[in-house]
């Protein structure tokens, strides 16, 4: 247990070391949680590989284009707010682009691996258990299990929460949901050469006191990063994490040399009753 950032590092083998830490975080009992090595070095030669090829990347999506420093690209439209989408996608365009979601990933990692079910298992002992489901709407239309998120020299992510919530492609998925936090889980695919780290702060969304903003209204983050405790997450190829990111605030360092930092994942929360864990992104 860490004193600033109350997290785990777990391995696999262990799970009894770990199987309350969803409940934990939503008992503001923890914050985060790493389980080391959920995806095996070998699952991932496919992707590398794969990635390998720069055209494949120029295909992709870019929430933030014209934002510089932040040209994360990603496969596959999330369900949140960014700089091209400030009250996050349309409906219809994220139904759509989850529907092809599982067609991407084989192309990242063939055939013989399936990572969502991979995660599913993951995030199942992280819950003691309880069943883990991908939700759909009424009619149907099932949301995205994950995004694959790419981060090349010079960009990262910026001093944030993920408080998505209220935007209309919650609709639906809103009132099943204990709605008090949102959990924040992704796997490394793989790690760059230099940066990348990501950054969890001892600091919620809805206790920043007098810390002072920027014109745009964003907390400071150079003032942040000197008077906030926080913590550097080192995590290696094929490890998972989970964290509080709908209360805490956190961001990834920029990226520094030729390899670029990719990695899958999205969120999750608690059904009302705490008696599965949906997720999606």
């Amino acid at each position: 247990m860490n004193d600033e950032i109350r997290y785990l590092d777990v391995q696999p083998a262990h799970p009894r070391s770990y199987s309350t830490v969803l409940e934990d975080i939503y008992n503001d009992a923890l914050d985060a949680a790493v389980l080391r090595g959920l995806f095996s070095e070998s699952t991932l030669l496919n992707v590398k590989q794969v990635l390998a090829d720069k055209d494949l990347e120029s295909g992709w999506l870019q929430p933030n284009a014209g934002f510089p420093g932040l040209g994360i690209r990603v496969q596959g439209l999330a369900a949140t707010r960014c700089g091209t989408m400030p009250n996050g996608p349309a409906k219809d365009d994220y139904f759509n682009s989850a529907a092809d979601r599982r067609t991407d990933l084989e192309m990242l990692f063939g055939t013989d691996f399936d990572p969502v079910a991979c995660i599913e298992a993951g995030l199942g002992q992280l819950a003691g258990g309880l069943p883990v489901e991908l939700p759909k709407t009424a009619s149907g239309r099932s949301y995205g299990p994950c995004t694959v998120r790419s981060l090349s020299a010079g960009e990262g992510i910026l001093l944030h929460h993920d408080n998505h919530y209220p935007i209309p492609v919650y609709d639906e998925l809103l009132p099943r949901l204990d709605s008090s936090t949102c959990i924040s889980f992704f796997v490394v695919l793989q790690r760059p050469e230099q940066g990348g780290y990501l950054y969890l702060y001892k600091l919620k969304r809805d206790e920043e006191g007098d810390l002072p903003r920027l014109s745009n209204g964003q907390l400071d983050p150079q003032v942040v990063e000197q008077q906030v405790p926080h913590t550097r997450f080192d995590l290696n190829e094929g490890d998972l994490i989970v964290f509080s990111a709908g209360k805490l605030y956190h961001r990834v360092e920029p990226v520094a040399g030729p390899r670029t930092r990719v990695t899958m994942g999205g969120f999750l929360a608690l059904d009302k009753a705490h008696q599965r864990v949906l997720y999606w992104s």
